[in-house]
């Protein structure tokens, strides 16, 4: 090691080569530090609805801004359901709104509707989501965010429930399933917490690599009680960081 570094003493002070060598000497440095980085960075995917953030409790409050807006709940319900049936995956609140003014010929006010768009939607996030999205990213993990719906929708609640910046990538399946947009951007090791075991059932058939963890929601306790759950079910995110410090 002595010798090593008497080399490089004596290289670096001859003024020929001493530029060379400060591009050589940081070429080598960035080199190791790029191995070293691919090494240990490890990736986590996460779902947004209902996973990390609490969407039954966000729908329920929207439906409470229709009402203040205008509407009854007669209304509110019956255009709710419609827009479902047309796709499950394509609600948006601002739809919602139009779709009672159109069915109903009447106006609602948008000035509360929008004042509850841009408001902040942090209260609606899980118990400890923020908590474990700032551990990953102080551990070098590389977080994904992969979610399912209308684009412009979901981009306000990643937005205003503060998500936005935890994540390296943010997928938003629109008009396909999760697994044609993983295909699209996901070939490694991973590990993927979503809360809806059929969803998770089908990708798990095509991507065999990633590691597999059911977030439990609270009002769907029967029906994992009543289904044969084939991967770790977590019931909060304290014990999703159980088990990723065990995976170390």
């Amino acid at each position: 090691m002595f010798i090593l570094r008497f080399i490089i003493y004596k290289l670096y002070h001859k003024p020929v080569i001493k530029s060379s060598f400060i591009i050589i000497l940081l070429m080598l440095l960035l080199s190791q530090y790029l191995t070293l980085t691919m090494q240990t960075t490890k990736t986590i995917i996460f779902d947004l609805d209902h996973t990390l953030l609490n969407t039954k409790r966000l729908n329920k409050d929207s439906f409470v801004i229709l009402k203040k807006a205008g509407a009854t709940d007669l209304q509110i319900n019956d255009s709710y359901k419609y827009l479902l049936s047309l796709s499950r995956f394509n609600y948006n609140f601002t739809n919602h709104a139009k779709a009672i003014q159109r069915k109903y010929k009447m106006k609602l006010d948008f000035e509360i509707i929008n004042n509850f768009l841009n408001s902040s939607f942090k209260k609606y996030l899980n118990k400890g989501a923020l908590l474990i999205l700032n551990y990953l990213k102080k551990n070098n993990w590389e977080i994904i965010l992969l979610t399912a719906g209308n684009p412009q929708y979901q981009k306000i609640k990643i937005k205003q429930s503060g998500l936005a910046d935890y994540f390296d990538k943010i997928l938003i399946s629109h008009g396909c399933s999760k697994n044609e947009t993983l295909k699209k951007y996901i070939n490694k090791e991973a590990v993927f917490v979503n809360d809806f075991w059929d969803e998770t059932k089908g990708i798990m058939k095509e991507f065999k690599k990633f590691t597999y963890i059911l977030y439990q929601r609270a009002d769907w306790v029967d029906f994992y009680k009543e289904n044969d759950i084939a991967i770790p079910m977590i019931k909060n995110f304290s014990e999703l960081k159980g088990f990723l410090t065990a995976l170390n």
